[in-house]
């Protein structure tokens, strides 16, 4: 059940990713929605990093 969940949720954040990026290519141009999703991951790892350090398991 989590599996299918998580999957759901992947799949329904990319369509609103995809609904996001067609409006920006709409308004502003093809090459503005490429450079945003070429940046996506930089944006991710710069999030990642504020995650706090796991705890050493015992």
């Amino acid at each position: 059940m989590a599996s299918g969940l998580i999957v759901g949720l992947a799949i329904g954040t990319g369509g609103l990713g995809v609904t996001a990026l067609g409006w920006i290519a709409d308004r502003w141009g093809l090459p503005a929605a490429l450079w945003i999703s070429a940046l996506m991951p930089l944006a991710g790892f710069v999030a990642a990093r504020f995650l706090p350090a796991p705890k050493d398991a015992q």
